[in-house]
């Protein structure tokens, strides 16, 4: 937006400057000229179906003002699903853009309806001093190859499947995986372990790996992090691990990833969501078969 005059506004009552009482002064002649010519609403928020209806219903407002408010209002959104109800799509119809954070919520907002013209990527920004830069072209510690995954252990974050493909791909020493993920609190169905350990077990119990795994070994192997990292700690990390991997199906962008990239790690990744964005084109879609001893 360099360059744009832009109304960021607040439900305050007047325009709030994060610089200088003496220099806002100075400079609220220039910024209140501007919001006379412009002014944009943008609201960041989790879209729901009472929150959409906000946007063609209103308490006070007749369909002709809101309509007008409309056309100036912006939502910045992450969408983390594959489709979004008639009852979110249509009132989106009616504000003037949507962001999102990658090029997959695009096409996903675009096949439930809506103009692909009112809708633009915003992907998240990093700078030139984050730390995760100073870890790119770093020599590769020696040993065998670093698997590593951050996030909350939920079903969207397939975590099973990291731990099930890392098991088939590997025997016992062959190659380290470490998962960062936090104990997930909701009610299972039975369709998704309760915790890595049982998602450990049930992989050892599916026939599907080597024998050579064992209750016994498989620590030797696959590291569990569930406590609160630093940021230091989480550098670390990004350092410790050489190939990050994400088999999510709905990440509307997928931060750990983007951190890894960063950090100059490669990316195992199912093609979908962000993480298309930023994978590089030697990265691996899919799968670990790029490496093991088994496909």
């Amino acid at each position: 937006l360099t360059g744009c005059p832009v109304h960021l506004r607040g439900f305050g009552p007047s325009v709030q400057f994060g610089i200088a009482r003496g220099t806002a002064s100075d400079v609220a002649p220039l910024v209140h000229a501007s919001i006379a010519r412009y002014s944009v609403q943008i609201q960041q928020i989790i879209l729901s179906i009472p929150i959409a209806q906000y946007f063609t219903r209103h308490k006070f407002l007749g369909e002709e003002e809101l309509a007008l408010l409309n056309r100036y209002r912006v939502v910045s959104s992450v969408f983390e699903c594959d489709r979004v109800s008639p009852d979110i799509a249509g009132p989106l119809k009616s504000i003037a853009q949507i962001w999102v954070a990658c090029q997959a919520n695009v096409d996903m907002l675009e096949r439930c309806g809506l103009d692909r013209t009112k809708i633009r990527v915003v992907p998240v920004p990093y700078f030139d001093d984050d730390p995760l830069l100073t870890l790119r072209g770093r020599t590769r510690r020696k040993g065998v190859p670093r698997f590593y995954h951050i996030g909350k252990w939920e079903p969207r974050k397939a975590q099973d499947k990291i731990i099930l493909a890392f098991m088939k791909a590997f025997r016992p020493g062959e190659a380290h995986l470490i998962l960062k993920t936090s104990a997930w609190k909701a009610p299972s169905d039975g369709t998704y372990p309760q915790s890595a350990e049982i998602a450990i077990e049930s992989a050892l119990q599916s026939g599907l790996v080597d024998s050579r795994w064992t209750a016994a070994n498989w620590k030797d192997s696959i590291e569990i992090i569930s406590a609160r990292l630093s940021s230091a700690e989480m550098l670390a990390l990004h350092r410790f691990g050489d190939v990050y991997v994400t088999l999510s199906r709905g990440e509307g962008y997928d931060m750990p990833a983007f951190d890894a990239v960063l950090a100059g790690n490669r990316l195992v990744y199912t093609p979908s969501g962000g993480p298309q964005d930023f994978a590089a084109a030697d990265d691996f879609p899919e799968g670990l078969c790029s490496y093991g001893s088994q496909d």
